[in-house]
């Protein structure tokens, strides 16, 4: 668990995380007042109320009676079977207040959540402009010639800073072939198509030769 002001996942974690943001409408909220100012003391005091009712919506999941349960969604399997899918459950009936039923997917959550990484966008940018650059391939030193004399507004530099957490202070072959080797294998969607860098090293063992590759689902 991490708490901290506007901190967010990214990279793997980006798909393996909730975030819960809260929203403030004064500059001192901790100036507010407070429903239970001892929170810690008010949850010992309220223990079997509060661990009835997590047990009720525990219990409550269509998914412990189904002889054959939907396969689990998101990555986390055992999770969703015990709890996410308990939850997603208890949000749709909500019969003690009279609202509308909540709809809760907790796949949906995990995806938006990647979706919203700013490293998976970088990816994405980073890589297809290199499929539109160079189709058939290229190497570290087109890339290196792009970005000193092409990219105008620094878009593609930008991008590949935020995808490898470092920024470039000299843009050479050498330094790139380091950042373009940290991106290999690793497989983002554009535009509905799966798209990933490969590398193939030379025989000398210096440089090499990469090129953005499209998979199919």
């Amino acid at each position: 668990m991490f708490n901290g002001n506007n901190v967010s996942p990214r990279g793997d974690l980006s798909s393996r995380s909730l975030s819960l943001r809260l929203a403030v409408d004064r500059p001192d909220p901790e100036n507010r007042p407070f429903k239970h100012p001892d929170p810690i003391g008010w949850t010992e005091a309220n223990r079997g109320r509060i661990l009835k009712a997590i047990y009720t919506v525990l219990l409550g999941n269509p998914r412990l009676r189904a002889a054959n349960p939907a396969p689990a969604e998101t990555r986390f399997k055992i999770w969703f079977h015990l709890v996410g899918s308990a939850v997603e459950h208890a949000a749709r009936q909500h019969p003690e207040y009279d609202l509308d039923a909540v709809e809760i997917s907790f796949r949906d959550i995990f995806l938006e959540g990647e979706a919203d990484d700013e490293q998976s966008d970088a990816l994405a940018t980073a890589l297809s402009t290199l499929h539109a650059e160079w189709p058939n391939g290229f190497k570290a030193a087109d890339v290196s010639a792009f970005i000193n004399n092409d990219d105008e507004i620094g878009e593609f530099k930008a991008a590949l800073e935020q995808v490898s957490g470092k920024q470039f202070r000299v843009v050479s072959p050498k330094v790139l072939t380091w950042r373009l080797k940290a991106l290999i294998d690793a497989p983002v969607e554009i535009d509905g198509q799966i798209m990933v860098l490969r590398y193939t090293a030379d025989r000398s063992g210096h440089g090499g030769d990469f090129r953005v590759e499209e998979i199919s689902r």
